[in-house]
């Protein structure tokens, strides 16, 4: 017989198989169900006496392993399940907490973030070309509406200014002397009598004398020179006899020198002359201008004479250097110093207000160039009246003339009087003309860009870039872009708390502007609320601040947490035995015990669940913040309400739940009604704690 490599006969290798398969075929269909423990029975009470296949052994014992897996898996599940909904209960228990109603200060306010603007801003501009001949401010400067901030070069302007003064002064006496023709023809007549003719010489007169004050206006230097002790500024009211500047020509220096009497003999006037500057060394050529007839005598008993000697500036002399002088070979006992041969006081003929200064410390002038301009009202109401009295003398004459002679109203003086006041138009055109080369600050403020300065040319090139920009700091101000749900709350004069990263403390602003138009983007309407900041101390344009205003507020109320709140302003409290006004707990458990059963109170919410230990009270609420809302009645101070720890169930997206758990305490889901969203509606979270934003509570 064949032996295999174990051992094993193939006959006993046959007997086996068919054996094992014999197993299988009963073990598929066994008459009777067959148990592990049955199995583990027999197994023991046939062990010695039955002779067993290593490989049915060997497959027996897999099955027992197999079972014992199972179990202990099967346990492992149901631990791992018992324990899980545990940790689900005490979630859920931790989800909730009482808290006492107590008295506190509820406020309503409206909140936004934005940037701080200035009070108003201002680009100067001008539509003037050429070029820039003065500043007068640094950036950083404060400026006052109608202060002088640049000066164009106006030569021009200037000479037109004068043309138009000289034409005023022609037409006034062209027609002056119409009048004089017109007066001599009825004098000759005989028409007029000698009291008409005195009144209108008196008029004339009067006329003369009033538009020779009003040109007082207009001050002029009489000689050239340099500016210097400017003591007025634009836009100030002073007195006739203000001094408004001086001018020196210091093209020419002179010195007055002393020479002992017995050397005086050599000097003469029209002698040239020696001067030698003292600081310098430098030697000028001059001539003796003056010389003084006798002698004086000093402390000393020295007898000198004075000469006066004039050189030419060569540019660097000034009052403050000295020099000697030597004249055909005598020099001077003394040195002395420099003089300007001519100066000018400009002084004020009028009084009225400085309306236009064209001079600053420094600067040259020429001889007749206004150098400033006084406007007076009174002058002005003088002219005016002494034109109209004038023209009524001449008027009254007019109608003598007319009513005693034959011929056609002469049209001599009517064509004057069109021409007279065709200049003094033409003048006012003028003067305009050269305000218009000043600059002035439109409003009150402070310069924070200076892009102009002296010497800097307009044109094409740079005329639409600001000269400079004011910022108006007297306050500050912030546009807080306010819901179209809210809008209506806000009114100008509210309070404002505003408060900055950048600076600490908090500001006081008020609401100045409440507008009544809104933009709308993608569908949400937006109102744009202006707010003032009178104190602002360190704050600054541009800096980003958060800002609050107070649209309500109730002080010393009763409050619980709005997610207190459940659907129908129902709140859980304790149940210590206090008996509440609003108590609908028996309502609620009649309900849900004959739901068919009706009742007188409809609107109470069906569905709630009350948790065990506590009473359902039906509250009137308030004014709310968010977090607290006031309680009008219903509770007590000294209660305890059944309230959502948002802290606890924040942690979780579900409020510490998952969807499938089952209704552990009351409430539930199925129970409470709808889940609510972030923001209010539905109901209550399993025991009617509210949801994050008062679960459904009342409105604001």
């Amino acid at each position: 017989m064949a032996e295999l490599e174990n051992g094993e006969t193939l006959e006993q290798t046959e007997e086996t198989e068919q054996t094992e398969e014999t197993l299988d075929a009963s073990s598929e269909t066994p008459e009777e169900p067959l148990t592990f423990s049955d199995d583990i029975e027999n197994e023991n009470e046939n062990y010695d006496n039955v002779p067993v296949d290593p490989k049915k052994r060997k497959r027996k014992k897999k099955f027992i392993i197999l079972g014992i897996i199972a179990l202990v898996v099967i346990g492992l599940i149901v631990a791992d399940v018992i324990s899980s909904k545990i940790e689900e209960a005490e979630e859920l228990k931790n989800m909730y907490t009482d808290v006492a109603v107590e008295r506190r200060t509820i406020k309503k306010s409206i909140t936004g973030s934005s940037s701080t603007e200035p009070n108003d801003s201002y680009d100067v501009m001008t539509m003037k070309s050429g070029d820039i001949t003065a500043d007068y401010f640094k950036e950083g400067d404060t400026v006052k509406k109608g202060d002088k901030l640049y000066q164009f070069d106006d030569e021009e302007a200037r000479d037109s200014l004068a043309t138009a003064q000289n034409a005023v002064t022609k037409a006034q006496q062209a027609y002056v002397d119409a009048v004089k023709q017109k007066t001599n023809t009825v004098s000759t007549n005989n028409i007029t009598s000698k009291s008409t003719q005195n009144a209108i010489n008196r008029a004339l007169n009067s006329l003369n004398d009033a538009q020779s004050s009003y040109d007082d206006q207009y001050i002029k230097s009489d000689i050239g020179g340099r500016v210097t002790g400017v003591t007025v500024k634009e836009g100030d009211n002073i007195n006739t006899g203000t001094k408004i500047a001086d001018i020196y020509d210091d093209s020419r220096m002179k010195l007055r020198v002393p020479f002992n009497e017995y050397d005086a003999g050599n000097v003469a006037v029209g002698d040239g002359a020696e001067v030698i500057v003292t600081a310098s060394g430098d030697m000028l050529y001059g001539m003796v201008t003056e010389k003084s007839s006798a002698a004086v005598s000093t402390a000393a008993h020295n007898m000198l004479v004075y000469a006066t000697v004039e050189v030419d500036n060569p540019g660097a002399l000034t009052t403050a250097d000295r020099g000697s002088v030597t004249v055909n070979g005598a020099a001077c006992a003394d040195s002395a110093n420099f003089e300007y041969i001519e100066t000018q006081s400009l002084i004020a003929k009028s009084s009225g207000t400085v309306e236009a200064l064209y001079i600053e410390e420094g600067d040259s002038v020429y001889a007749g160039e206004q150098v400033a301009y006084v406007k007076s009202d009174t002058l002005t109401t003088a002219l005016d009246n002494a034109k109209l009295s004038y023209d009524d003398a001449v008027l009254n004459l007019q109608k003598q003339v007319i009513q005693n002679d034959t011929f056609s109203q002469d049209s001599s003086i009517k064509n004057a009087q069109l021409a007279l006041d065709d200049a003094r138009t033409n003048l006012k055109k003028a003067q305009d003309a050269v305000d218009d080369f000043v600059v002035e600050a439109p409003i009150e403020g402070t310069v924070v860009t200076k892009n102009a300065k002296n010497g800097d040319t307009r044109d094409s090139t740079n005329s639409t870039e600001a000269l400079c920009v004011i910022y108006d700091l007297s306050s500050l101000k912030i546009s807080l872009e306010v819901d179209e749900t809210e809008i209506s709350l806000v009114k100008t004069g509210m309070k404002a708390t505003v408060t900055a990263d950048a600076v600490e403390g908090e500001f006081e602003g008020e609401v100045t502007k409440v507008p009544v138009d809104g933009v709308n983007t993608n569908g949400v309407t937006t109102y744009t609320v202006e707010i003032q900041i009178r104190e602002y101390g360190a704050l600054l344009p541009g800096m980003n601040v958060d800002a609050e205003i107070v649209v309500d507020e109730a002080d010393n109320v009763l409050t619980i947490p709005v997610n207190s709140i459940n659907r129908g302003n129902v709140v859980f409290v304790k149940d210590d035995g206090t008996q509440h006004t609003g108590d609908i707990t028996d309502i609620i458990n009649e309900r849900r015990e004959n739901p068919d059963k009706k009742d007188d109170m409809p609107d109470v919410p069906a569905n709630i669940e009350i948790p065990e230990g506590y009473r359902a009270i039906r509250i009137d609420t308030g004014l709310n913040d968010n977090d607290y809302i006031e309680v009008k009645s219903g509770l007590g101070e000294g209660d305890s309400v059944r309230t959502l720890n948002t802290k606890s169930s924040s942690e979780d997206a579900d409020f510490g739940m998952p969807e499938d758990m089952p209704n552990m305490n009351g409430g539930g889901m199925r129970q409470g009604g709808a889940p609510g969203g972030m923001n209010g509606g539905g109901g209550n979270m399993r025991s009617g704690g509210g949801n994050m934003n008062g679960a459904g509570g009342p409105p604001r």
